[in-house]
């Protein structure tokens, strides 16, 4: 045992004499990496939006059921279902599944191998080739049987480096799901608000046909008379008309809109069940957001689809990294200790014993500039996506701005139309209370109704693209804006309005 550790000093001197000389000359030689950078900092005009966010809250996508928040629950069965065997979901699971287990085998490299290694073979040599005698022209049995050793040391971080690239790519796949879920979710409370909303439309437009049809019998009565010359009776027909051409264009819709939701849901039965229980009238608010609210921009680096680009430019940074880090040496131990033989009967003799341990250092002292560029070609990989990131932050931000600007443009909307809606409301009491004293005729209050009928209409239009705009609100914040500080400032604004 003495001489054999005697036998390896040689060995383990060369290796570390060769290593010490090597890495001085590597890490002279060895390309830069990225550098320092932040992926924290927002572009300037962003900031003079943000300032009463003072920093961003840490970048680490949390996915929230921000549907939860509505306390909808037909709505939330509608979403919690579709995202139960989603295709998509599926195949984001997979693709987050499988960058994973790259992980593992790149931990597994970090590791000693162990193996074994049996060969037990009979060949029959020839008389007329390189054999000399003896043995040419013989049959002849060999048998090799080992255990194998390797071991990669990485003492550069290369291998480690390597890892943290893909754990990057396995926290982009994630986010990518959580980015499909969050697509999922918003399309079906899309549809879900239509639904709602051509449920009212159709009861409206059904009032305006029979108050139609009350002008339509009037104005026979009124021809029949001699009141009028028929030009009265042709305007009913054609209101008439065309409420019943909206009539069928709203039930078109929500065919359209009820098979949209099926196709996103996935459960007929499901949708069947949901419908039949909605109320007639449009949801309440999606998102209980006030425009004066300020919005915290920054929480957009919560958004999957930019925390996903956050880590692939994490993971290109250590991808250079990685690959400037061949230009240092690279060292393998291996061995083996086993037994070999000619002849299979001899195999697990004491004089078959074999035994082998080494070292192999690779260096690329020249290689014609291979890695450094290749190392030029990561980098300009990394800043082609940080430089897409940072683009895709300041777009982000341009649709919250405005979509904050619309919303606050349709919430002043919808108060001038509620203004108007309760003037014609008044219009219309004080012309049935005319119609009842028998100052008026019927035609002054049904024309009056109509009007009414026709700006509730008009409201609940406005009303749909307030909802809809909030939804897309809560896409373009990554599923919605849950910060404490601001969900504290919302519900004390909230509680002081209702007294």
């Amino acid at each position: 045992m003495v001489n054999n550790k005697r036998a390896l000093r040689p060995l383990v001197a060369a290796i570390t004499a060769s290593v010490a000389v090597l890495a001085l000359q590597g890490c002279a030689i060895a390309p830069k990496g990225v550098g320092d950078y932040n992926l924290n900092k927002m572009p300037n005009w962003l900031q003079s939006h943000n300032e009463p966010l003072k920093s961003a809250p840490p970048i680490e996508f949390k996915q929230t059921k921000w549907w939860q928040a509505v306390h909808d629950p037909i709505l939330s069965e509608l979403i919690d279902q579709a995202l139960k065997d989603n295709a998509s979901l599926r195949a984001a699971d997979a693709r987050t599944r499988a960058a994973m287990a790259q992980i593992g085998v790149l931990h597994a490299d970090e590791l000693p191998q162990v193996g074994t290694h049996l060969d037990l073979n009979k060949q029959k040599l020839s008389k007329n080739y390189y054999v000399p005698p003896p043995f040419s022209g013989v049959s002849m049995e060999q048998g090799v049987a080992t255990l194998n050793l390797g071991w990669n040391i990485d003492l550069w971080g290369r291998q480690a480096k390597a890892i943290e690239a893909v754990e990057g790519q396995v926290k982009a796949a994630e986010a990518e799901r959580a980015m499909v879920a969050l697509k999922l979710s918003t399309d079906i409370a899309k549809v879900y608000v239509q639904i709602r909303w051509v449920g009212a439309y159709i009861d409206q437009l059904q009032a305006i046909k029979a108050l139609n049809q009350q002008m339509v019998d009037l104005q026979k009565t009124r021809l029949d008379l001699g009141l009028d010359n028929g030009n009265g009776l042709d305007r009913a027909n054609d209101a008439l008309a065309q409420t019943e051409l909206l009539l069928n264009q709203a039930e078109g819709q929500k065919a359209r809109y009820i098979a949209a939701t099926e196709s996103l849901v996935g459960d007929t039965a499901v949708v069947e069940k949901a419908v039949a229980a909605l109320p007639k009238t449009l949801p309440d608010p999606i998102l209980n957001y006030s425009p004066e609210q300020p919005i915290a921009l920054s929480l957009l680096a919560r958004r999957p689809d930019l925390v996903g680009q956050r880590f692939m430019v994490q993971s290109a940074a250590a991808e250079v990294d990685t690959t400037r880090l061949a230009a240092l040496p690279n060292i393998n131990l291996n061995g083996y200790i086993g037994n070999q033989s000619i002849g299979w009967s001899k195999l697990t003799e004491p004089d078959s014993r074999v035994s082998l341990l080494g070292g192999v250092v690779d260096f690329p002292i020249f290689d014609g500039g291979k890695v450094k560029f290749a190392t030029a070609e990561k980098k300009a990989k990394f800043d082609e996506l940080k430089a897409q990131y940072e683009g895709s932050i300041t777009s982000a931000a341009q649709q919250v701005i405005s979509e904050v600007i619309l919303l606050k443009q349709l919430n002043e909307e919808i108060q001038s139309q509620e203004a108007r809606t309760a003037s014609l409301e008044n219009l219309t009491k004080r012309a049935r209370q005319r119609r009842e004293l028998g100052i008026d005729s019927s035609m002054p209050a049904i024309e009056a109704e109509l009007a009414l009928r026709t700006q509730q209409t008009r409201l609940l239009q406005t009303k749909l693209q307030a909802l809809d705009n909030q939804v897309d609100l809560v896409e373009a914040l990554g599923g919605g804006y849950e910060n404490k500080d601001v969900l504290t400032e919302l519900s004390s604004a909230n509680t002081q309005t209702k007294q």
